[in-house]
C-alpha cells in the first residue's frame, strides 16, 4: 500500500471514523508523509455528533432517511434504490 501513495493523487476512503487509522494510514501520516497526496474521508455520519462512531452502509441510510420508502408505487414491494430499475443503466 505504501508503494501505491508514493505514486497516487488522491487517496479516498469511506470506512468508519477511526478503522483508517487502525489499520495504519490515518489521514495526518498520510498527509505528513505524502505531502502532494489529496486525502478524503467521507462517512455516513459525519467525523463528530452522536452518530459519528456508528457503520454507514447503502441500505441503512436508505432506511434512515425514507428513501426506501419511495423507491416503489405503494400497491408493489419496496426495493433498494440500488435495485431499483432507475438505478441500471439503459
Amino acid at each position: 500500500m505504501e508503494r501505491l501513495l508514493a505514486k497516487a493523487d488522491v487517496f479516498i476512503q469511506n470506512l468508519k471514523p477511526g478503522a483508517i487509522g487502525k489499520l495504519g494510514f490515518a489521514i495526518d501520516r498520510l498527509r505528513r508523509d505524502y505531502s502532494k497526496l489529496i486525502c478524503v474521508s467521507i462517512s455516513g455520519f459525519g467525523e463528530s455528533g452522536p452518530y459519528a462512531a456508528r457503520k454507514s452502509y447503502d441500505l441503512l441510510v436508505q432506511a434512515e432517511s425514507g428513501l426506501a420508502s419511495v423507491t416503489a408505487p405503494p400497491t408493489h414491494r419496496r426495493v433498494s434504490a440500488s435495485r431499483s430499475p432507475m438505478s441500471r443503466p439503459a
